[in-house]
């Protein structure tokens, strides 16, 4: 991720639609933002995540408040 501005993904819900996500990093919460007609959700980094390891964290629930939970641990 060194050099990267940002991290996106793309998320829906085929049914009852999308009720509410959260990002955090390392424990932390972050700001992520939505577009709804591309399905894309982003998180731009500052300068508060800095080199090394860290770890993401994206929880997703819908409508039905069916909630997802993606993970993973990347370098900056």
């Amino acid at each position: 991720m060194v050099g990267i501005s940002k991290i996106s993904f793309k998320i829906r819900d085929n049914l009852s639609g999308i009720k509410s996500f959260n990002g955090y990093i390392d424990g932390k919460w972050v700001l992520m933002e939505f577009d709804t007609k591309t399905a894309s959700l982003w998180h731009t980094f500052d300068d508060s995540t800095n080199q090394g390891k860290h770890t993401l964290e994206v929880i997703v629930s819908d409508m039905k408040n069916n909630i997802k939970n993606y993970s993973i641990s990347f370098y900056k």
